[in-house]
């Protein structure tokens, strides 16, 4: 999906749909950070 954004361009439509909240981003992060450290011991 590819939408142009410029100055004029409000974002807000674009976030009203968002369903997060802290906890998901948080279980996003941690499984991010694990895995970069999986990738960096294991197998790298």
């Amino acid at each position: 999906m590819n939408i142009p954004l410029d100055s004029k361009t409000d974002i807000t439509p674009l976030q009203s749909n968002d369903k997060c909240d802290k906890n998901d981003y948080l279980i996003a992060a941690g499984c991010g950070i694990i895995s970069g450290l999986v990738d960096a011991f294991l197998v790298g």
